[in-house]
């Protein structure tokens, strides 16, 4: 498995999750290829650098009222972990409160180019924190993107907040379209303890990696 340890600030909780989790669920055969097999699989650790660059990922963030005191950084953070991501990796960011969710790019997944880069920031610096969550609308969202990508491409959701009104919808609505190549991190901001519970849940049933924000520098 790779990865760096959790050291308090989001962005680096983020960024390790995202390293950690290119091999979370995987077998031995196919992180480093079947036995006896020939070509860069022997490489290990070429292999993981080239699982994580092919890895499609999707934000889904919370930005309701709740969130007012700590979207800002949030924000930031995750800005921080897309700076991470290899020129050519696909993501979308997709943010949820009332309503229908906020994307940055009704296209969906694009490669994290600076131009692309630009636009998410532009994008996640025009919104402010309001309203009440509801994190089914994203989440839907966030498969059907996903389901875009081609099949045997690593699919990686990270679900960002401090809990959601549709908990127990949430949880219904991701056994419903859960495939197997998808894997979902959860980082929990705040300490309702529903939301623990519930976003934990999430992530063992996904072979994610569940993570309770309480470090800020």
């Amino acid at each position: 498995m790779v990865g760096r340890a959790f050291v308090g600030r989001c962005g680096c909780a983020i960024a390790a999750a995202m390293l950690t989790l290119t091999c979370v669920g995987c077998t031995e055969e196919m992180m480093w290829g079947a036995a006896g097999s020939e070509g860069p699989a022997h490489d290990r650790r070429g292999y993981q650098r080239e699982f994580w660059s092919t890895t499609c990922v999707v934000y889904v963030i919370d930005r309701s009222a709740s969130m007012e005191g700590t979207f800002g950084r949030v924000r930031e953070e995750v800005l921080s972990a897309i700076e991470d991501l290899g020129p050519r990796q696909p993501f979308d960011v997709i943010l949820c409160a009332d309503g229908e969710p906020l994307e940055r790019s009704a296209g969906g997944l694009t490669p994290a180019s600076a131009h692309t880069r630009q636009v998410t920031a532009e994008f996640l610096n025009s919104v402010e924190a309001g309203g009440r969550t509801y994190a089914v609308p994203a989440i839907r969202r966030a498969f059907e993107v996903l389901r875009k990508a081609p099949p045997r491409q690593p699919k990686l959701i990270f679900i960002i907040g401090d809990g959601f009104v549709d908990n127990h919808r949430l949880l219904d609505a991701i056994e419903e379209l859960w495939a197997f190549d998808v894997y979902i991190n959860t980082f929990v901001v705040g300490d309702d303890a529903e939301a623990h519970k519930v976003m934990q849940r999430i992530a063992e049933n996904s072979g994610g990696v569940y993570r309770h924000m309480t470090e800020w520098e």
